[in-house]
Order: C-alpha cells, then sequence, then structure tokens
C-alpha cells in the first residue's frame, strides 16, 4: 500500500469499536517522550533531512545536517530498510550516523522520523525534524537566535555585548575600545571620579568645593576667614577678604592678651593688599582675628599653616575660603601666601621669619572635613565662648607630614568685577577666576582629626 504521511502528530481516542485503543495511546506517548528527550539534551536537525517512501521496506532521506552532543554533523542522503510489522525509528546517533531501529533510541541522538510498517511495506511515516529545527538557535554562527537563555560565552563588544562574564561590584564602567569592558574599584563615601590621563579614571577624594559649583548663577554673599599667631613676635598678614572685608575681630585664648595694628608706617608693596599685624603678650598663648567680606566665591577652601622648621611648632594659621589673593590685588603670582614678614632665603633654600627657618605648609580640606570643623565650633555652655575656625584646626588637626595631596588644579575666585558694585542688588556675578600655580618652596600636605 501507499504510504500516507504526516508531522503532526496528536492525542487523540482510538476509533469505536478498535480494541487497541491502548495500544495507539502508548505510541502516541514513546514519540512525544523521544522528542522531548532531544530536545531537552539540545539536540537537533540544522536543516533537511526529510524522509520519504522508497518503496516497499525501504525509507529514503534527503542530505542534512544535526547537531548532537555538542557536535555538528553532516549526514549525506540515503536509505535504509525498515523491520516489517513493526513501528520503526529513524535517527542519527551520537557519531553522525542515521540509524534504524525497533527500539526506541536512548543517550544522544536526533529523532528523524517514526515509520509504521505492515508486511509488504511502508504504511505511515510520521516526520519529526520540524519539531526539532524550528526556532531554535544553533551554538555556532547563526542567524536565527531569539534567546539567549543558554548562551555562556560573554557577547563582544563588536557584537553589542561587554566582552565580560563578571564586573566589579559598585564600580563605574570604563570603556577599552573593542576589548573587555573595564570596570573601576568602588569609591568610598563621599569620594568623586577623577580622570586620570595615564589610565582608567579612579575615585578620590574632592578637592573641597565650598559654596557654589556654577558662580556665576550664585549671588552675592559673605563667607569668613581667619588668622591666628602665637607668642609675643609680631607676625603681619594679609586680612582674609583683603578689600572686600568688613571690619575684623580679634580674641585671645584664655589667659593671653592679645594686640593688633596696622602695619609698621610705610609700605613696601606694590600691591594694594590689607595688611595687618598680631601678637600675643603671653609666650605659648594665641592671638586669633576673624573678618566677615563679601565673596562670589568658595571652590577651595585654603589653610596655610606657619611652622618653624626645627621645632615643628605652628607660629600662625590663616585659614579661609578664598585664596590669600582673593580681594588681595587678585594676582596670586604677587600674593601667593598671607605671612608679609616671611622671606624667601635663597642661600638655605627655605622661608625665613626673622632670620628663622620656617615652612609654609598649604592644607585643603575637603568639603566633608570644612563642614565638620564648622560643626565644632559650637560649645554646648553659653558661659563658654564659642570656638573660632583657627582655634579647631589647631587643637583638632595634626598636619599629615608624610601624606602628598594634589595641589589644586580647579580654577578659583581672586577678585569680583570691577562695577560689580553698581550692578542691581540680587543681580548674578561673574567673579574673575585663575588657577592658582604652586609656589616654589610651599608645602602641600593633608590634615588629621586628632580622635579619629
Amino acid at each position: 500500500m501507499t504510504a500516507t504521511h504526516t508531522d503532526i502528530l496528536k492525542f487523540r481516542k482510538p476509533a469505536l469499536g478498535d480494541q487497541g485503543w491502548d495500544v495507539d495511546i502508548n505510541d502516541n506517548t514513546n514519540i512525544t517522550e523521544v522528542v522531548l528527550s532531544a530536545i531537552s539534551k539540545g539536540n537537533y536537525v540544522k536543516n533537511s533531512l526529510i524522509p520519504s517512501d522508497g518503496g516497499g521496506l525501504q525509507v529514503d532521506y534527503t542530505a542534512g545536517s544535526v547537531y548532537v552532543n555538542g557536535v555538528s554533523h553532516d549526514v549525506s542522503a540515503s536509505n535504509k530498510t525498515c523491520t516489517d510489522n513493526i513501528m520503526n525509528w529513524l535517527y542519527v546517533n551520537s557519531s553522525g550516523v542515521m540509524q534504524i531501529s525497533t527500539s526506541i533510541p536512548t543517550g544522544e541522538f536526533v529523532p528523524i522520523a517514526f515509520i509504521d510498517c505492515s508486511s509488504s511495506g511502508i504504511d505511515r511515516i510520521a516526520t519529526l525534524t520540524p519539531r526539532l529545527s524550528a526556532g531554535l538557535a544553533e551554538s555556532e554562527a547563526n542567524t536565527n537566535i531569539t534567546s539567549l537563555g543558554g548562551l555562556t560565552t560573554p557577547l563582544s563588544v563588536e557584537q553589542g555585548g561587554i566582552g565580560v562574564s563578571t564586573l566589579m561590584e559598585k564600580g563605574v564602567l570604563v570603556g577599552n575600545g573593542t576589548g573587555g569592558v573595564q570596570a573601576t574599584a568602588a569609591g568610598s563615601d563621599g569620594q568623586v571620579l577623577t580622570a586620570n590621563p595615564s589610565g582608567n579614571p579612579t575615585f578620590q577624594d574632592p578637592v573641597s568645593e565650598v559654596g557654589d559649583a556654577a558662580v556665576s548663577q550664585a549671588k552675592l554673599k559673605t563667607s569668613t576667614g581667619g588668622t591666628s599667631v602665637l607668642g609675643t613676635g609680631w607676625i603681619s598678614y594679609n586680612l582674609p577678604g583683603g578689600e572686600y572685608g568688613y571690619y575684623f575681630l580679634i580674641k585671645s585664648d584664655s589667659g593671653g592678651l592679645s594686640f593688633a595694628k596696622n602695619t609698621d608706617s610705610g609700605a613696601s608693596s606694590t600691591s594694594y593688599a590689607s595688611p595687618i599685624k598680631l601678637k600675643q603678650n603671653v609666650a605659648g598663648k594665641y592671638t586669633h582675628l576673624q573678618q566677615r567680606y563679601v565673596t562670589s566665591s568658595g571652590e577651595v577652601f585654603w589653610i596655610f599653616f606657619l611652622r618653624d622648621s626645627s621645632t615643628r611648632k605652628i607660629l600662625a594659621v590663616w585659614a579661609a575660603p578664598d585664596h590669600p589673593s582673593f580681594g588681595n590685588g587678585g594676582k596670586p603670582v604677587i600674593v601667593f601666601q598671607p605671612f608679609n614678614d616671611v622671606v624667601w632665603n635663597a642661600e638655605k633654600n627655605c622661608y625665613a621669619l626673622d632670620g628663622n627657618n620656617v615652612e609654609i605648609i598649604v592644607s585643603n580640606p575637603s568639603k566633608k572635613q570644612v563642614a565638620m570643623m564648622l560643626a565644632l565650633r559650637d560649645v554646648d555652655n553659653d558661659s563658654i565662648p564659642d570656638r573660632c575656625m583657627m582655634q579647631v584646626i589647631l587643637q583638632d588637626y595634626l598636619i599629615d607630614d608624610d601624606s602628598t595631596p594634589i595641589w589644586p588644579t580647579t580654577p578659583v575666585t581672586v577678585g569680583l568685577p570691577n562695577d560689580y558694585e553698581a550692578m542691581p542688588y540680587g543681580s548674578a556675578i561673574d567673579p574673575v577666576k585663575k588657577v592658582i600655580p604652586r609656589p616654589a618652596g610651599i608645602l602641600c600636605k593633608s590634615l588629621i582629626y586628632k580622635d579619629s
């Protein structure tokens, strides 16, 4: 008889009166289990291998290819001879060889067809290949990927992936050309991502930005700076606010007596400045000066220490959210530090004050550190005065001589435009900004909180 062919298998009840209903059900169940077994193992027909009736008990099949047990195989067109009066399984084994058997295939295989034979020939052929080839992606080069559920190799950057299977937790992704995406180390609280010309960016402690980052959008405000002097010798400073400052305030450490005066008669400076001289009448005590001034800046906080080179004793401190050149001529090459009586000793290659070797140390605390310093000024006792910024610095912090912080490269405000006073109240101010060059001989150090 002529064989019928179908690629649609259905569970259905046998015809009315059929005494072999259990055989039909079992046959359908076996076919389903065989197909699902192959699919679950990732074995499938890649193309063709279509079976057909070759006459008598011969089943023909076209050439094609399969993927079985992790390997791709090409199968040539040929034929197989079925066993009569029983159901036959046509399949490709794990070696890529076409087989026919009356037993259900096991292990690694790809089913091709289920063939029902009588004594005289093939009655029916159920083609199984469409159920294994439709919609499946190959593990090799392919164009039919619809899901990445089984993908184990990271997609390269050229393929639209990132080229790696893991990334640093909480890191920031960094491009790497056609290579796999890289990630920075995780940053700590308060750090900012900083460019590195020789490599990937890294998280660093920020240079303090006290006030508005976009100064052109800020309106005029006031800030406070201060100075402190140790001992009984006069030391001359430029006031923090310069020409933009209000009248200063002074106070003494407990048990001392403070003195302040303008510069001695005569002025050798060719640039306008605001010098003031301070001293104590008691050795070991500090005189503190504080001045409020008009500003629209505060990009970097500046602390200048004057320290005896031999004893490491701090002789004076100057601290403000603006550079000493702000309000004092606006030229940081001329006014690069606040201590007027300190001179450069070229012979000894160091700074000197009254013939003694001294060091000028600059510290630029972070925004977080400045906020902490400001909070530490408050004394929770109405019978005790609050501390000033300089007292907090001198009493609660140490200079970290082992530190090597980077000199600030952020442009900072060194003055206000000449016509700012004529501008309507509330106008936005575009201050004059410059990058402060690092002077020769000045040290740059970090501060350590004593209780940390």
